[in-house]
């Protein structure tokens, strides 16, 4: 798994609630070992406000992933995270 959400071009409020992202999805070594050196649980675009609630990702290369966008980037409010 490359990346788990992705969230771009949102121009209403979204809300990412209870996502988990979690090592146990598979005990293949090749799939652990290229989730743990490119795996992006979060990446976040341009989004105009993005409620995150009670998530979090554990054995990924990057957690969550800001990204500047050519329509903008995002704002939002984090709460839980982890």
């Amino acid at each position: 798994l490359n990346i788990g959400v992705f969230v771009d071009n949102t121009f209403d409020i979204g809300r990412l609630e209870n996502i988990h992202f979690n090592p146990w999805f598979s005990d293949f070594a090749p799939f652990i070992d290229y989730q743990t050196t490119y795996g992006r649980a979060f990446v976040m675009g341009r989004s105009d406000w993005e409620y995150v609630f009670n998530t979090f990702a554990f054995a990924y290369a990057i957690g969550y992933h800001f990204v500047e966008r050519t329509s903008g980037s995002m704002n939002g409010n984090f709460l839980g995270i982890g």
